[in-house]
């Protein structure tokens, strides 16, 4: 039961983080808007690998959601910064095998 309420907590915020890095990629330019897009693209295919129940994809996603997360935190500005906290508890999410237990 307390797995499935922190998934549902985790998703809720990763989707959250997920429609504000598709905006950014979109109003930003440079390297910003590119990590913005790598980070909305990683976090898909990560989505993407738990429903069709791929855990080796979803380890992989997790861990390129690091660097990507990382790098939006360092361009980005401001409290927004705080944003990719969402996606990299995501991708600890992933690697740890958390969605597929």
């Amino acid at each position: 039961m307390l797995l499935a309420f922190l998934g549902a907590i985790i998703g809720t915020a990763v989707f959250g983080a997920g429609f504000f890095s598709a905006a950014q990629v979109f109003r930003q330019t440079g390297w910003l808007s590119r990590a913005h897009l790598a980070l909305v693209g990683l976090t898909i295919i990560g989505m993407g690998s738990i429903s069709l129940l791929w855990p080796t994809v979803a380890l992989t996603a997790g861990l390129l959601i690091v660097p990507a997360a990382l790098a939006t935190m360092i361009l980005e500005s401001g409290a927004s910064r705080l944003l990719p906290l969402a996606q990299l508890a995501f991708a600890y999410a992933l690697v740890s095998g958390l969605p597929f237990v």
